[in-house]
């Protein structure tokens, strides 16, 4: 069995997984509408996997039923990687990422979410962690 997360550990999550949707779901409706948005992996506009990320962090933690670590790991690992190097490309010159009405690349505050979003997972590991070994130490 696995433990789900202290309620306000998973609140945390949710309104940082809410505020990435907000950030990415327009960007991919308007590539959706033929607007070149985002950059693509291949065929897949990137707008559309970080949604998706988003969008399985939520759904895994606003439903304990459908909390597994796995799944919000590998989101939030595809969110920061997607993020990291797409902070790399606007830095050194080569502007991929979406930008604000103010002209901010919106790959700064995907990956400024991820790191806000290694906080609760860093805690929640951690107690759980803590929690297993103070079981291990009860004796049969």
């Amino acid at each position: 069995m696995r433990p789900t997360p202290h309620i306000y550990v998973r609140i945390v999550i949710a309104l940082v997984a809410i505020t990435g949707l907000i950030g990415a779901l327009p960007v991919s409706y308007s590539e959706l509408g033929g607007g070149q948005g985002c950059p693509h992996l291949g065929p897949i506009p990137a707008c559309h996997i970080v949604s998706m990320a988003y969008l399985a962090i939520f759904i895994s933690v606003v439903f304990s039923a459908t909390w597994h670590p796995f799944i919000i790991v590998t989101a939030w690992s595809v969110i920061l990687i997607l993020a990291a190097i797409g902070t790399g490309m606007e830095l050194s010159g080569a502007g991929t990422c979406p930008k604000t009405a103010s002209g901010i690349p919106k790959c700064y505050f995907s990956l400024g979410l991820a790191g806000l979003l290694s906080i609760p997972l860093l805690f929640h590991y951690l107690a759980s962690k803590q929690k297993s070994k103070a079981c291990n130490d009860c004796g049969p």
